[in-house]
């Protein structure tokens, strides 16, 4: 592609201009986060979302995006950085380390062109390799423990086990048994009263009918008869 002389001016200066608009919007971005950090803590608990919705149609992520960059803004410089908005998101997200965000920085500074797939790509690099359960060793060796412990067979542990249950609840119905039985002899006392009350009221009546009888009988001899 060849280029006339002015063509390559005016395209040089095109690119100053749209770096130096970059900037500027890293600055605007960098400014925003700070704002809604300080609107957040005015607006209080359960009316944060409900503000950004109102104020700009955002959702709580789209504002941690521009809070994340201030956030990074403090520990690094990044006015002075040439990479896609989208990256700097990105490279600004809890996801991202810090040797991740010293690394992208210093790579751009030395004048590469950062991508969005290169800030992914290294982000994921950085990542620790997943630990594999086979490979997790102990801390303390258990062997000479184990050795400690007197060999008795689990099935000698259960039966023992068993065994104290079945004691512990023979103990228990032992002594329901014998409240049991105290009720029932009470009962039976109260049973034998109430059989000397219920005799002694039969006597009471039958001598009650004896003397009527003979006190008719005694009123007849008296009456000759009659």
């Amino acid at each position: 592609m060849e280029l006339k002389v002015n063509d390559s001016a005016v395209l040089a200066q095109n690119a100053y201009e749209i770096r130096q608009l970059g900037k500027r919007m890293i600055d605007d971005i960098i400014k925003i986060g700070r704002l809604l950090i300080e609107s957040k803590n005015v607006c209080g608990h359960g009316n944060w979302e409900q503000w950004l919705k109102k104020e700009f149609g955002w959702t709580q992520m789209t504002a941690t995006r521009y809070v994340n960059v201030f956030e990074m803004s403090k520990s690094n410089k990044l006015l002075d950085l040439d990479v896609p908005i989208s990256a700097l998101y990105q490279l600004a997200a809890p996801s991202a380390s810090e040797v991740v965000r010293k690394e992208v920085i210093t790579r751009a500074k030395t004048g590469e062109k950062i991508k969005v797939k290169d800030v992914k790509e290294i982000i994921v690099k950085a990542k620790p390799d997943p630990i594999k359960i086979e490979e997790i060793k102990p801390v303390i060796d258990l062997k000479p423990i184990i050795d400690l412990v007197p060999s008795v067979q689990l099935d000698t542990w259960e039966t023992d086990s068993r065994t104290q249950v079945l004691k512990q609840e023979n103990q228990r119905l032992a002594s329901q048994i014998q409240q049991a039985n105290k009720k029932i002899n009470g009962l039976a006392d109260e049973i034998d009263e109430l059989k000397g009350q219920l005799g002694d009221y039969r006597k009471i009546k039958g001598w009650a009918e004896d003397n009527a009888m003979w006190d008719e009988l005694r009123a007849n001899a008296l009456n000759g008869g009659r």
